[in-house]
């Protein structure tokens, strides 16, 4: 008979995205994206006494919403959002934060344009801004943005933007933008999902549009962006929608101190995005369209 040692048949838990697909900065959603992330989820503030408690996660991977429901049915706003990458098992270094009462966005625990699961809400000056920055050594070879949100201005024309520009500057910044006009300035209109900043000075400029968004309804964007060719490209729910014709640059980063912005420009109160958000996760290089139907799938 044969016998096998304690221990020998270990059930191994199934991989989740990011144990698949590793190697991101950041990664921000309202499920678990890494089996052995044991870290927070959010920090939020109740609106009648600023009461906070820390929301994390169930066994199953799924969002605790015991904390949540301590603080009763009252308006709950978001004090930090916490990263689930790879570099932190605790998930505390990289966190989108907002100390100021007035521009901290809302949480939805339930909502409706999301099939009914959390999101994070944005009012036109709501935002939240990455904590610490990234390392300032090595080198940025790309982009790779993944957002799942909703817009929720009727008055724009419904433009999808994946903005790789040095607007006013030449730090080659990269963005996703629901834009209010057709203007590609974030110093004018645009209002930005989500601003990544790369410090350089290198210049990238150009932009992948998709003009199909509508307002109200929640769809998964994604948009890559190679430094080293200027190849960069856009997709929506899984289908790309602009090709990876090449945009101008001038070459690769030499640092990685980027600054990451949710809800908002280059600073809080520029660009200001007026919306739904439940999910991000960036990369510091360009993917492939499988990764990245991959990673959009994963925050539907």
């Amino acid at each position: 008979m044969l016998t096998l040692p304690i221990g020998y048949l270990k059930a191994y838990p199934t991989p989740l995205l990011l144990d698949t697909y590793n190697g991101e900065f950041i990664a921000y959603a309202f499920k678990k994206l890494r089996n052995n992330y044991t870290g927070l989820i959010l920090q939020l503030r109740r609106s009648s006494n600023n009461a906070t408690v820390y929301v994390n996660f169930n066994a199953d991977g799924s969002l605790n919403s015991g904390g949540v429901a301590a603080l009763g049915a009252e308006t709950l706003y978001v004090i930090a959002w916490y990263s689930q990458d790879t570099k932190t098992n605790a998930g505390s270094f990289y966190i989108m934060g907002q100390n100021t009462y007035a521009q901290q966005p809302t949480f939805t625990l339930s909502n409706p344009a999301f099939s009914n699961k959390p999101t994070v809400n944005f009012n036109g000056s709501s935002a939240l801004q990455l904590i610490n920055s990234f390392p300032a050594t090595g080198t940025l070879y790309g982009i790779t943005m993944v957002a799942k949100l909703a817009p929720t201005d009727t008055s724009t024309p419904g433009t999808i933007a994946f903005v790789s520009d040095a607007v006013n500057d030449t730090d080659g910044r990269a963005q996703l933008r629901y834009l209010d006009s057709t203007t590609y300035s974030d110093a004018t209109t645009g209002q930005i999902s989500v601003s990544t900043k790369r410090i350089d000075t290198d210049t990238v400029n150009g932009t992948k549009g998709y003009s199909g968004a509508t307002a109200g309804t929640a769809f998964t964007v994604s948009a890559s962006i190679d430094y080293a060719t200027g190849n960069g490209s856009l997709s929506v729910n899984g289908t790309q929608v602009s090709s990876n014709a090449s945009l101008s640059t001038t070459g690769v980063g030499t640092g990685l101190n980027l600054t990451v912005n949710m809800g908002c420009g280059r600073t809080p109160t520029v660009g200001n995005f007026t919306g739904s958000i439940s999910g991000f996760i960036l990369y510091p290089f360009k993917v492939s369209q499988t990764v990245r139907t991959a990673l959009e799938a994963a925050l539907n």
